[in-house]
């Protein structure tokens, strides 16, 4: 055994030998973390897209382009290949400032709603509130008065609506002279469907949780939020004019006025008052008749019907947003949308009786902490948001309930067809796995089935139909295939053809060309030896054929057609490339190029672009698309910890594919670490369906094998990734994942750090449309085991009948009647014969009782012979009550009829927690949460704390006062602790002073 210790000697010396071979890891750089962090770059980004504006019916365009010179405003003619400038911006600069009499700089002049007419002489803008009119021919400037309010303020900061008119929607920009007065933005009929506030409210919670990812998302599409800013437009458009009401394909939808939608012909009025539906003559709404009687808080014809608190909504200043007091006399406005000929309307009501309240509090209010209140539905809960839909016939007065296929269904895509008798809708069962597109007579009542659609081991998306009412057709989008694709049904629901197919993704209409056959539609995947993800433009032809490219290139395309469809605007773009504008013909062939992203600044400044690469998911064969990102100060000689940024989705990856100049991945990459975001199996549906519903029913940790897989075989490509100091972070569900990786086996062996926040660890009780869409509902029968206690005795070797198909058939309608007369039956064979005395004693009470019933009946004769003397007023007002009830009761006998079947089924949903493995925490972990946030309640983190504590685990927490989903003022805070966090436990580094701005030397200590 001597010679043991010199053995272990040498072993030890050559190990650290070896260690301090090895490549020295960097020291955390945190200046170059704030030099590059997106706050101090957004003075050097700059415009990174076109957007055209059509100059009235021609394919002319104008638009403008920000760079490191100022915005400049260009003409182009697409037929001619030129491009000049719009107007001379030194000179109207020059006019502009003598007429306000304060000094200007042309470069950075802030001029909004810039309009240009049909023959391009003349141009009308806003500046500091007034109205302005350029005669571009004589260069005569006119101020024309107060401009009106933009509705579009406040959303954009400085400046308005976009950088020199570039926030107005490129299609409503087609403005006539005669109509300037009208301005371009706040026109419009609204497009809208003026329903749906089920999906929208159910789809509130996810909207929110995305809104961090949005947002960055948003930053990385354009340099200055454009992306971002184009959305937003389109939504108020969408919401203004009718309010959201659908206008038909046969005429307007109603006409708005305050709370009034008036029929189209002006002849009748609808409302809501005290929760009830009032229907009656244009100018006569005082003898307006109810066309209900039973509204009640919570379940209201009037809009916003859902309750307070609109699925967890607060204002951003971390306080509730407080309704005013409810007026039962008050008439509000109803989602009522008439029939083009004023026939017929339908209606939809909300109802969120019994949905449950949920509470934050909020410690910073003044004078004294506060408690929040909200209605909030989780996932299986037998309460929720529910929507009814009524029918209105005009003529026979009578407000129909569309009777439900499925409980708790949803409605959407609500529009009148092309027949003003025909009402279409689209229901969509709770379980998100089954619709059905309908159509129904207004006049009649009659119901049908046009197409469905369906699965069930996956949730089911769907796009509207798109109705060509020219030659009755419509347009159909499906998944049916393996992928999504749009088919050709005629006007009664029979397939006449694919448009589109293959293993590719068609994933949005563009345009229509119904005179000559073509469709215009975005796309991914198609195109071989590219990012699957890149988005391209199509056209195709209706009956399937003649698919061809119009914007070729590796790059995502937003592409914008010209009016007459033989040009377009291609905006391309790409992580790891300067974006391009480019004029190209119908047919692809580049025409003249127009803009490439100016990023002369950031270069100077040392900036880089990102790196992209593709890996295989676990399973070896699907391909896997990433970004990453290195330090400023790269050295290949040097050792890196790696650290995954995650999103698990299910709506959306987490990884972008197109520039930004800014991202908080590259910040954090500068203080001395290889980051990256990369795609996994589930993480988005804009891929084939069996990727998106790979972790359905599994809505924990589906992703964290993938996210392995990438790691490791970066790790193999690049010796400067240390594959054992391994980080992983993310927000809200990336929270969620970066929990679980800690702490689910093996992951928790391979993940070495995690910053968790606003994690929803516990989506049991998260929002009831995120988990039952995503991880899966199941439908069961609601009182088996109580039948089977009750199920009755059988005779003669046959089993009871009671029992047959509470399990089997849920929703047949007989089983119930069956079951209690099978019961009735059993039970009076099984009676005891009475012996003879008994018998005769209870027929001597027989007789005494059927003397006394004779009694009774001819004192009640008597009575009734009285009483036949009733006034004609009291009979009158008899018939008018009767008449009043008789409203209802159609719609009342519906929704019993409904009840009863829902009573036969109940939903069961359980998804698994990360609080469930807090034994198995492994590494450092950071939790953080806002205390007011009413999307992803705090209970979701705090259970995973008492868990955690239970289990005896060293974690970090941060709980952050009076903050909601999103941190606001908080968020540069956060992003601090974090880089320090990582830097401390993947490079040994340890701060040890309380200010943040004070950054020690580095502090070599072991991880």
């Amino acid at each position: 055994m001597a010679f043991v210790a010199p053995i272990l000697w040498m072993l030890l010396t050559v190990t650290e030998a070896r260690a301090d071979d090895r490549p020295r890891s960097p020291s955390p750089n945190y200046q170059a973390a704030d030099r590059f962090a997106p706050a101090n770059l957004r003075p050097f980004l700059y415009d990174t897209s076109v957007t055209p504006h059509w100059i009235g019916k021609s394919d002319h365009f104008w638009y403008s382009f920000r760079t490191s010179d100022g915005t400049n405003y260009y003409k182009v003619n697409p037929r001619l290949a030129t491009r000049e400038r719009l107007f001379d911006r030194d000179k109207l600069g020059n006019l502009l400032s003598s007429m306000v009499q304060k000094p200007l700089e042309p470069a950075l002049l802030a001029i909004e709603r810039l309009v240009v007419n049909d023959e391009a002489s003349k141009i009308r803008f806003v500046f500091e509130d007034y109205r302005y009119e350029y005669d571009l021919n004589t260069e005569n400037l006119t101020k024309l008065g107060k401009a009106q309010t933009n509705p579009l303020r406040g959303l954009f900061g400085p400046g308005g609506g976009g950088r020199g008119g570039r926030g107005q929607d490129a299609e409503n920009s087609r403005v006539r002279e005669e109509q300037w007065d009208d301005q371009i933005l706040g026109r419009g009929q609204g497009v809208g469907q003026g329903q749906g506030q089920t999906q929208q409210g159910q789809q509130d919670g996810q909207n929110q949780q995305r809104e961090q990812q949005v947002t960055e998302e948003g930053r990385r599409q354009d340099g200055d939020g454009q992306v971002r800013v184009d959305q937003q437009i389109e939504n108020v458009q969408q919401n203004q004019g009718q309010g959201g009401q659908a206008q038909g394909p046969g005429g307007p939808a109603g006409r708005m006025n305050g709370y009034r939608t008036l029929s189209p012909d002006g002849k009748l009025v609808v409302f809501a008052k005290n929760h009830n539906l009032f229907v009656g003559e244009a100018g006569k709404e005082d003898a307006a008749v109810a066309l209900s009687t039973d509204g009640v808080e919570d379940y209201s014809f009037g809009v916003g019907g859902f309750g307070q608190g609109g699925g967890g909504r607060g204002n951003a200043n971390g306080t509730a947003a407080t309704p005013p007091p409810f007026d039962p006399n008050r008439k509000v406005r109803a989602a009522v949308t008439w029939s083009p000929d004023s026939k017929a309307f339908y209606v939809t009501r909300n109802d969120a009786r019994g949905v449950k309240d949920l509470f934050v509090i909020n410690s910073l209010a003044t004078p004294r902490p506060t408690l929040e209140k909200y209605k909030y539905p989780m996932p299986g809960e037998e309460e929720t948001r529910k929507t009814e839909l009524y029918v209105y016939n005009a003529e026979k007065k009578a407000l129909t309930l569309v009777a439900p296929k499925w409980k708790d269904e949803s409605y959407s895509q609500l529009q009148w067809g092309k027949d003003a008798t025909d009402l279409r809708f689209i229901r969509r069962d709770r379980l998100v796995r089954h619709l059905e597109f309908c159509t129904m007579d207004s006049l009649t009542g009659a119901s049908k089935c046009l197409i469905t659609e369906g699965f069930e081991n996956a949730t089911l998306d769907f796009k509207p139909a798109r109705s060509l009412d020219e030659t009755s057709e419509m347009i159909w989008w499906s998944e049916r295939s393996g992928w999504g694709h749009f088919y050709l049904y005629d006007r009664d629901g029979k397939l006449k053809n694919a448009i589109t197919a293959g293993p590719f993704r068609a994933a949005a209409i563009v345009e229509i060309d119904v005179k000559n056959r073509l469709m215009y539609f975005t796309g991914n995947a198609r195109e071989p030896h590219e990012n699957i993800y890149n988005q391209h433009l199509y056209r195709v032809n209706l009956d399937g054929t003649g698919l061809a490219l119009m914007d070729p290139g590796p790059a995502n395309h937003r592409s914008i057609l010209s009016p007459t469809r033989q040009f377009l605007v291609d905006n391309a773009s790409r992580v790891d490339m300067a974006p391009t504008a480019v004029v190209r013909a119908a047919d692809g062939r580049e025409i003249m190029p127009l803009e490439t992203a100016d990023l002369k600044q950031l270069v100077e400044s040392g900036w880089k672009l990102p790196e992209t690469f593709t890996v295989k998911a676990a399973d070896g064969i699907t391909d896997l698309y990433g970004n990453l990102w290195k330090p400023f100060d790269f050295d290949p000689k040097k050792s890196y910890p790696i650290i995954v940024h995650v999103y698990p989705g299910p709506q959306q990856e987490g990884t972008v594919h197109t520039f930004s100049a800014s991202s908080g991945e590259q910040q954090l990459a500068q203080v001395g670490f290889i980051v990256i975001q990369v795609g996994h199996r589930g993480g988005t549906p804009t891929r084939s369906k069996a990727y998106h519903s790979f972790g359905y029913f599994n809505l924990r940790d589906f992703g964290l094998a993938d996210k392995k897989a990438a790691v490791e075989q970066l790790a193999s490509r690049h010796s400067f990734i240390d594959i054992n100091r391994v980080g992983i972070y993310g927000h809200s569900g990336g929270g969620f994942m970066t929990a679980a990786a800690l702490m689910q086996k093996p992951y928790n062996d391979f993940f070495k750090v995690g910053v968790s926040t606003s994690g929803n660890h516990d989506n049991n009780i998260y929002g009831s449309y995120w988990a039952e869409t995503y991880h899966g509902l199941k439908e069961v029968a609601a009182n088996a085991d109580a039948k089977k206690e009750v199920e009755p005795p059988t005779r003669g070797g046959q089993a009871g009948r009671g029992n047959r198909a509470a399990d089997d058939n849920p929703g047949d309608d007989r089983d119930a009647d069956d079951f209690d007369r099978a019961q009735e039956l059993d039970l009076n064979e099984l009676l005891i014969p009475i012996d003879d005395d008994k018998k005769a004693e209870e027929d001597k009470k027989a007789a005494e009782a059927k003397k006394a019933e004779e009694d009774k009946k001819a004192a009640e004769a008597k009575k009734i012979t009285d009483d036949k003397k009733v006034t004609d007023e009291k009979k009158a007002a008899e018939d008018k009550k009767a008449a009043d009830e008789k409203k209802t009761a159609d719609a009342k006998k519906a929704e019993e009829a409904k009840k009863v079947a829902e009573a036969r089924t109940k939903f069961e949903i359980h998804v698994p927690t990360n609080a469930e493995l807090a034994e198995n925490l492994k590494g450092r972990l950071l939790l953080v949460h806002g205390e007011l946030d009413n999307n992803v309640h705090p209970a979701n983190t705090l259970r995973l704390v008492d868990a955690l504590i239970k289990a005896n685990k060293r974690f970090d927490m941060l709980y952050l006062p009076g903050k909601r989903h999103a941190y606001a003022d908080y968020q540069t805070y956060i992003n601090q602790r974090m880089m320090e966090y990582f830097a401390e436990h993947l490079l040994g580094d340890y701060q040890p002073t309380a200010n943040l701005g004070d950054k020690s030397p580095f502090s070599k200590r072991g991880n």
